[in-house]
């Protein structure tokens, strides 16, 4: 099976570290970024299977990210799991926004890797090609 390239845009480093934790010793890679610029920036330089990201950032928050994620359209496809300090309820109105699902900061690695696991294999088995551009 493919490895997958998971953004972890985090304000707070221990977030990034727990989740490097989960998957990193499963292949997988956790492309670290801390505010929305570079969030941004890696998510279009690393085409990631999916996108967690915490709800504030140092710069900006997450539904600013989600955003220009969705004015990208080779980027608004990819799930996207909102990481929260509490949880949330509706997630009807989440999902609406753009959010494939929300988690708390306080879940244990064990609860992330069977919540996000099949989320990352459907990613990986849906993930289309990128197209190669020419610099012509």
């Amino acid at each position: 099976m493919e490895n997958a390239n998971i953004l972890v845009v985090a304000k707070d480093r221990a977030i990034i570290d727990k989740l490097k934790n989960c998957f990193d010793d499963k292949g997988h890679q956790v492309i670290p970024a801390y505010d929305v610029s570079l969030g941004f920036f890696l998510a279009q330089k690393n085409f990631p299977h999916i996108i967690l990201c915490q709800e504030e950032l140092k710069e900006g928050d997450a539904f600013e990210l989600l955003g220009e994620l969705g004015a990208d359209p080779e980027l608004a496809d990819i799930p996207f799991i909102l990481i929260s300090a509490a949880a949330r309820a509706d997630s009807t109105e989440l999902s609406n926004q753009g959010i494939a699902m929300a988690i708390t900061e306080s879940m244990s690695e064990g609860y992330l890797i069977s919540e996000l696991m099949p989320l990352i294999n459907e990613a990986i088995a849906g993930r289309k090609r990128r197209q190669e551009y020419s610099p012509e």
